[in-house]
């Protein structure tokens, strides 16, 4: 579910620009965004802040090290119960499930694996909190064809646009595509074996060394494709929903565990292990670009499903840039969504509400300082969706303002339905 995100294309990109600092770099970015988000009948207001600050020093002898702080605060609306994002009838399945569980009521809770695109976790209840947190600090070391990355670093793997099944680590938002990944403490080695082929391997630590979620990669180029090929494992942390009523205890224990960046509590019933394998694709024809990606994938105790996302863009000679995307997610639901299904999206413990999902996105400059953006994204199973028109000016090299307004339809029981009109206000500076 998007609350008034963008997605930050031309002028309103993050680049980070790097400047002389010593014998290292030093760069950096703020952001200011003033925002309206619709919700139902009600528009909220919020103001939210967001800065960064990188240093990259070279150690010599191939090694490097990297360190970064991410600081974000929030003012206005800073929180969204549960009730208030889920459909009408929904909601009062939920009351009175949380009437009946009433140590539950004063939790602000979260379930899934605590990692993703949302910051540190997929919210039960959507919470805003100020945070400072450590987004880079590791230590590079290149020998050869071997290189060996340890520490907290981003890993943006996949070929697809706005959706990458075949990243466990890293869940993109399809407004905000351009944005740098969060940081995640990782061991990330690769090993090239020729000019463009190779083995990548992530390793992410988890409670027990059985418990550790990794990726292995191979990637080749040939006959003017890049192709990869792609295995995965990670535990999850999975709260069964349909066993939450009013009827009684659960048949299953709950477990309760606090996250180390957050003070929310994830709450759990089972503990499936998650396993992927699939690749990706991408070349050129006639001109524009075209990729593919995806996964078959096993859910221990719950059954198997497939994930791809297939698109393609293309620059056109007036310099408009235009992609699509189709996007399937074999685990969604169909309509009428239940409650259980709603419960399992906004967790995390689904990537998406339904199965099929369509993004459309052009870019156009308007003379030399400033950009016109479109983006429409709507999910085909429940036919709402989120159109957002947006104007972006360079103010400066390291300056720049961005204007947008969204546009959500569909009916109360839709993914998109729920939500009211808004837009935002946004200042980037680089440094």
């Amino acid at each position: 579910m998007s609350l008034g995100c963008a997605v930050a294309l031309g002028a309103g990109a993050l680049n980070l620009i790097p400047v002389g600092f010593g014998a290292g770099d030093f760069l950096g970015d703020l952001e200011i965004d003033a925002r309206v988000v619709g919700v139902a009948d009600t528009s909220y207001t919020q103001l939210n802040t967001r800065a960064r600050a990188f240093l990259r020093q070279d150690l010599g002898a191939g090694a490097s090290l990297e360190l970064g702080v991410e600081a974000r605060s929030y003012s206005g609306k800073t929180a969204f119960a549960l009730t208030d994002l889920l459909p009408q009838a929904m909601s009062d399945e939920l009351q009175a499930t949380l009437d009946s569980l009433q140590s539950w009521g004063d939790l602000f809770v979260h379930a899934g694996s605590g990692r993703g695109g949302i910051p540190n976790g997929r919210l039960v209840q959507a919470t805003s909190l100020d945070r400072v947190r450590i987004d880079r600090a590791l230590i590079r070391w290149r020998s050869g064809r071997f290189s060996l990355d340890v520490g907290r670093q981003p890993l943006a793997w996949g070929a697809g646009y706005a959706w990458n099944p075949t990243n466990l680590f890293y869940r993109k938002d399809p407004f905000e595509v351009a944005r740098d990944p969060e940081g995640q403490d990782l061991l990330l080695a690769r090993w090239d074996l020729g000019a463009t082929t190779g083995l990548q391997l992530a390793v992410r630590p988890d409670d027990r060394p059985e418990d550790l979620a990794a990726i292995v990669r191979g990637f080749s180029s040939m006959a003017g494709l890049d192709l990869a090929a792609v295995y995965g494992e990670e535990r999850l942390r999975w709260m069964d929903w349909s066993d939450v009523g009013t009827q009684g205890p659960m048949s299953r224990p709950i477990r309760w565990e606090f996250e180390a960046e957050d003070p929310w509590v994830v709450i759990f019933t089972e503990e499936p292990r998650h396993r992927l394998a699939g690749g990706e694709v991408r070349g050129e024809l006639f001109g524009v670009a075209l990729w593919g990606e995806a996964t078959w994938n096993w859910i221990e105790g719950k059954g198997e499903y497939s994930a791809w996302a297939a698109g393609a863009d293309h620059v056109f000679d007036t310099e408009t840039f235009a992609a699509v995307e189709f996007y399937h997610y074999g685990l969604g639901a169909t309509p009428p969504y239940g409650l259980e299904d709603w419960l399992k999206a906004l967790s995390g413990e689904r990537s998406s509400l339904g199965q099929d999902y369509g993004l459309a996105v052009a870019n156009h400059p308007v003379g030399d300082l400033d950009e016109l953006t479109g983006i429409l994204l709507t999910n085909l199973t429940d036919e709402s969706g989120i159109a957002e028109l947006r104007w972006a000016r360079s103010l400066g090299n390291d300056l720049s303002c961005t204007a947008a307004l969204q546009w959500p339809w569909g009916e109360d029981g839709d993914e998109f339905g729920r939500l009211g009109g808004g837009g935002f206000l946004r200042w980037s500076a680089f440094f």
